[in-house]
């Protein structure tokens, strides 16, 4: 596991507003949550150049600890005058849609330690969280 990554300029998830306010959000709820999937790994300066990706910026997706995702993707809606959507009840997957309707925070709950969780993830480039 890498103690330190380096970010692009400009791409710091704590630079990005809609980010930290989810986090700041999901603690005042009582919940632990993760960055994970493409923005996290869209934002990593890997040394090379990077095609412009200007979209992942406004696609956003949480891991959250214990499950209940659907639950605080509500009261995600309700803090930030977003829309819910449930995406799948079952697997407790939700969507919030932010106002300027083209920013989405996309959560999925997890049981377990966050480890695993990354270890089932579809892509082995996406197995990485930022907390």
């Amino acid at each position: 596991m890498y103690k330190s990554i380096r970010f692009l300029p400009g791409r710091h998830p704590l630079e990005n507003s809609h980010v930290c306010r989810t986090f700041e959000l999901a603690r005042g709820f009582g919940k632990k949550i993760y960055l994970v999937g493409g923005y996290l790994r869209d934002s990593i300066d890997i040394g090379r150049a990077r095609l412009s990706r200007k979209d992942c910026a406004k696609d956003l997706d949480f891991a959250v600890e214990g499950g209940g995702a659907v639950a605080l993707g509500r009261q995600l809606a309700d803090a930030l005058s977003g829309h819910f959507v449930l995406l799948d009840e079952a697997n407790d997957i939700a969507r919030v849609v932010l106002e300027d309707r083209t920013t989405y925070i996309d959560l999925a709950g997890f049981t377990g330690d966050i480890a695993s969780d990354l270890r089932r993830r579809d892509f082995t480039v996406n197995a990485m969280a930022f907390a």
